[in-house]
């Protein structure tokens, strides 16, 4: 959170990673962001309660990024599974 977030090349980008277990026990997980050369990648291991669990993270653009929409996608491991969720943040890059 936010999904979509404005920014300038070599911003540091500061949001909260969400996540929601439904499970009657906790579970542990295996988060990582694509960064794509764009911004460094980066990997969270999480303890995630039963609910859901709110984690403050950041992510340093590169001065090279080009201005315009950026995906990058976010992946979840639990158990040596690949959570299916469709996770991603967006950066509005302008100049």
């Amino acid at each position: 959170e936010p999904l979509v977030q404005p920014a300038k090349p070599g911003a540091l980008v500061k949001g909260t990673l969400v996540v929601t277990n439904m499970q009657p026990q906790a579970d542990k997980l295996t988060v990582t962001l694509e960064g794509r050369g764009l911004t460094k990648d980066q990997t969270w291991a999480l303890d995630v309660p039963t609910g859901t669990l709110r984690q403050p993270v950041a992510m340093q653009l590169s001065e090279r990024i080009a201005a315009g929409r950026h995906v990058f996608a976010v992946r979840g491991v639990s158990g040596g599974r690949l959570d299916a969720s469709d996770a991603f943040v967006v950066v509005d890059v302008v100049p």
